[in-house]
């Protein structure tokens, strides 16, 4: 929801007893208020940014194509794997005007998890492969006993690789705990404009998909892609679904995006590792809170939709449920990839067993409304979440 962001003064320990300190501030460096908007000048370069994440920001738009072009009549698979890869130096984003390589040449293939998917047994990328071949095979039509591709894939790939590498990869204790606070310099001299530790927190930021301006936004305008650079001016599907599920149980946009900036701030203030631990717990807190509130929404629709129909409704034949019954069960997938999480896998696995692989048939809903409910009151237990709230996602 929207809520004009405090600013406030960072406030730094020096002394010689901390012992987390990522490279103490010296007597001449000067500290930073935190910032309205993610925008970060380089404490090295005078005058330059040292905010750097357009690799974040392809990948982001390449999920996007992928996910359009499976409706596409002449889909095929070898394409829907050369967005995956990004291989191809003329490929335009769905705009029709840009080229994915004029911002970046990063690809999907080497940055979504190696982790069996629960549930499916098999790796995320044999899934992506898998439902590539669907997709062609269906030329178009986008959807197989009642799942639609195209959300399974869409929504898979952003739990897959964008979730996965915002939380457990750059906010993990692995790239903290060991990434330098100073000056990213090769052996050769070249240097960047940012630390390791900056660059890191500014990609797992790329990967949440927000306009560096989103604090700073209405809620209707962070519910929209919004226009401009892509690089800085436009939200992605992350940024826009933490506000559609804010207002109920929390305001999951603002705690986000106003980690996302303390943390910056203690970093380039070279504040304690500790400290900016805290901000990264709450961002990789409240972005599970969105995927979950996504679960409860879709798990929601269908089972609307399921008792409105009566006994004889079969949910996998009508094109709403199935869409839907997709969007929760691609959602469910998701909530696998962050390695922060209370979650254990066997919490997960029942999730998918009460959520199945395809939507119910006629005199399944019954059975299937008291397992979406089980599934909710799950997810409620487990974060926090009350009855009213559940249903009021």
């Amino acid at each position: 929801m929207f809520r004009v962001l405090t600013i406030g003064l960072v406030l730094i320990f020096t002394a010689c007893s901390d012992d987390d300190s990522t490279d103490p501030v010296s007597s001449g460096d000067t500290l930073i208020d935190t910032p309205a908007t993610y925008t970060f000048e380089s404490r090295y370069v005078a005058g330059e940014s040292s905010v750097s994440y357009s690799g974040q920001v392809v990948r982001n738009m390449l999920i996007s194509s992928i996910k359009s072009h499976i409706t596409d009549e002449t889909v095929t698979a070898a394409k829907l794997t050369s967005l995956y890869n990004n291989d191809d130096a003329t490929a335009l984003y769905t705009d029709g005007t840009t080229l994915f390589h004029d911002i970046s040449t990063s690809r999907l293939e080497n940055k979504i998890s190696t982790e069996t998917v629960l549930g499916y047994n098999v790796t995320p990328a044999a899934l992506m492969s898998t439902w590539f071949d669907a997709a062609e095979s269906l030329a178009g039509a986008n959807v197989t006993g009642g799942v639609f591709v195209n959300p399974m894939v869409g929504k898979g790939l952003l739990g897959t690789v964008s979730y996965y590498q915002g939380t457990s990869v750059y906010l993990g204790d692995s790239k903290l705990d060991n990434d330098t606070n100073t000056q990213d310099c090769e052996d050769d001299g070249t240097c960047e404009n940012y630390s390791d530790m900056e660059h890191h927190w500014d990609e797992s930021f790329g990967y949440f998909g927000a306009a560096r301006t989103y604090s700073t936004m209405t809620d209707a305008e962070r519910q929209g892609s919004g226009s401009g650079d892509f690089t800085t001016d436009v939200n992605f599907d992350w940024a826009k679904y933490a506000s559609k599920r804010s207002g109920v149980a929390g305001d999951y946009d603002d705690l986000i995006m106003n980690a996302y900036l303390e943390g910056r701030t203690l970093i380039t203030n070279q504040a304690s590792l500790s400290e900016i631990k805290a901000q990264r717990d709450v961002i990789v807190m409240n972005w599970e809170k969105v995927v979950a509130a996504n679960v409860v929404h879709y798990a929601n629709d269908v089972v609307a939709l399921i008792e409105a129909g009566g006994s004889d409704f079969d949910c996998s034949a009508d094109s709403n449920c199935g869409k839907y019954w997709s969007e929760m069960a691609a959602f469910v997938l998701s909530l696998q990839y962050n390695s922060h999480s209370d979650m254990t896998d066997a919490e997960l696995t029942t999730l998918h067993g009460l959520v199945g692989q395809a939507p119910p048939v006629a005199g399944e809903g019954t059975d299937y409304v008291t397992s979406l409910n089980t599934v909710n009151s799950t997810i409620g237990s487990k974060l926090g979440w009350t009855a009213d709230q559940l249903a009021a996602f």
